[in-house]
């Protein structure tokens, strides 16, 4: 009996199964599988952002020439040479916020990370006049002020992007970036009050071909193939090329002493995965 009892049931349930489905309540297997889009397919993005300024300076410290007045020195018998008369700090020319375009294209090898190759513009004004001290003339002391080019580069870069998550709509990840930037020239004209007037253009840093490296984080929100991203990192890039030439006739050599400098990118825009 508890045999018979057993197989009716097992033939009761085999019956509702199909009603089951029929009535609009799916199974299993029918529901949709979030399944990662990143091994195998590409990946492109274009963006443009900001590059706020984090650490280092075009123009930095300047030493002393400040002689006593008993005092017979080289500095009071330059009767028009620049002559810094402080010690002084000069905050970094470019404090306008930096501009920049991005585009990048990647290639998902595992589930999770992709090759990606990405190149980036970026340009800044200066600030219209720049103080750079004091110097010694003819005509007594005077205020030397400097009016700098427009900041422009370009960078190519390589590296790995790793996803966190990469189910859903959403994604996040970071980016590990290293490449080369080149760097424009970077020139002032300097002027005096009274008399003295325009110096003319001075040379402060040659063309450059720098080192950069990135880490920056971010997340997209995607619909089909396309969606959108925001992101944002540092960014480290090495020390420019310095001239000294101009600056060492006129006493400031020194000025253009820099090292490294370091840039926060933010970006936002576009991306495309296929």
């Amino acid at each position: 009996m508890i045999r018979i009892g057993l197989l009716a049931a097992l033939l009761c349930f085999g019956m509702a199964a199909p009603s089951l489905a029929q009535s609009g309540q799916p199974s299993t297997a029918e529901l949709p599988q979030n399944v990662p889009r990143i091994k195998g397919h590409f990946t492109f993005m274009v963006a443009g952002g900001l590059d706020l300024d984090v650490f280092g300076d075009v123009v930095t410290i300047g030493l002393s020439c400040d002689p006593e007045p008993d005092m017979e020195t080289s500095c009071n018998q330059q009767t028009s040479l620049i002559q810094v008369s402080d010690l002084l700090h000069y905050p970094d020319v470019y404090r306008s916020v930096q501009k920049r375009w991005q585009a990048s294209a990647g290639f998902g090898i595992f589930n999770k990370d992709e090759l990606i190759v990405q190149v980036t513009r970026s340009r800044a004004p200066a600030e219209a006049s720049i103080g750079l001290g004091r110097f010694q003339s003819a005509e007594g002391d005077r205020t030397i002020r400097a009016s700098f080019g427009t900041y422009e580069d370009q960078t190519i870069e390589g590296g790995l992007r790793h996803y966190f998550r990469t189910v859903g709509r959403s994604k996040s990840y970071a980016n590990l970036l290293y490449g080369r930037r080149k760097v424009e020239a970077i020139s002032a004209v300097l002027t005096a009050d009274g008399l003295d007037g325009n110096f003319g253009l001075v040379r402060f840093y040659d063309t450059a071909t720098v080192n950069t490296a990135a880490v920056v984080f971010g997340i997209t929100v995607e619909r089909g193939p396309v969606g959108i991203f925001v992101e944002a990192g540092f960014r480290w890039t090495a020390k420019l090329k310095q001239i000294d030439d101009d600056l060492a006739v006129l006493g400031v050599s020194m000025i253009n002493d820099t090292g490294s400098r370091i840039f926060m990118p933010a970006s936002a825009g576009l991306v495309l995965r296929f």
